[in-house]
């Protein structure tokens, strides 16, 4: 629900953060499920056009929040473009080597790690880096058993990113699209590919009043670089954005 004993206010100082703004309404709420203050910024365009925006850039964003009786707090968010693992699930239909593209910057990608659930039956192999884009091939030693869920874990510590690829054999295809495993609906694990963090319908990005975390937002991660302001002892407040 809104609230109006506090106002948030997304800001810029360089040319490029005010370009952003613009794509992004900004609201004070409390969730009562969690008992949270929170500021939720909705992206109101597509992530495409952000993105066209951001492009390979790291870009600076200041969220302000000012309480009714005019103290001030603000923090730092740094937006840097997330990475995107292709395909978002592997089928194995027999026993040949598959690969995996993951796409972004290429800072983020030489950092980029991918591990398979179980090295028993699956083994990843680095082909290449090219300008955007790592290639990956699976290879699969025998089939998967229906009693154990297989996935690939693709780490990226440049954009605190953690994508789970789910990876099935023609027999499991019915089990995938009932088990929670999963992440449920197709939607879903096409989000959870993104990067998304989802929590009904907001998505955690970081607490401003609390422990700090970091979440990505689509293609996008926004990352806590500074804060200012006194520490109040008012409940968390934290930052999200509408799914």
């Amino acid at each position: 629900m809104s609230v109006d004993v506090f106002s948030c206010r997304l800001a810029a100082k360089e040319a490029l953060g005010r370009q952003l703004l613009k794509l992004y309404k900004v609201e004070a709420l409390f969730d009562a499920s969690v008992g949270q203050y929170s500021c939720r910024l909705e992206l109101l365009s597509s992530f495409i056009e952000l993105l066209n925006i951001v492009k390979t850039n790291d870009v600076y964003l200041e969220l302000e929040v000012a309480m009714a009786d005019g103290i001030l707090d603000k923090m730092s968010l740094k937006l840097v473009p997330g990475i995107k693992v292709i395909p978002e699930s592997v089928r194995v239909t027999v026993l040949k080597p598959q690969e995996i593209h993951v796409s972004g910057l290429d800072k983020a990608l030489h950092k980029v790690q991918v591990q398979p659930s179980n090295s028993k039956y699956i083994a990843v192999e680095f082909i290449e880096h090219g300008h955007g884009i790592s290639k990956y091939r699976l290879r699969f030693f025998e089939d998967l058993p229906l009693d154990e869920h297989f996935y690939l874990l693709v780490i990226s510590p440049e954009t605190d990113q953690s994508i789970k690829v789910p990876i099935v054999g023609s027999t499991m295809l019915a089990q995938k699209c009932s088990s929670s495993f999963y992440g449920g609906p197709l939607v879903y694990r096409m989000l959870e590919n993104l990067g998304f963090v989802l929590t009904t319908t907001v998505i955690v990005i970081i607490s401003i009043w609390g422990t700090e975390t970091r979440s990505q937002i689509g293609d996008a991660s926004l990352i806590p670089a500074e804060r200012s302001g006194k520490e109040h002892h008012w409940p968390v407040l934290t930052v999200t954005l509408k799914a």
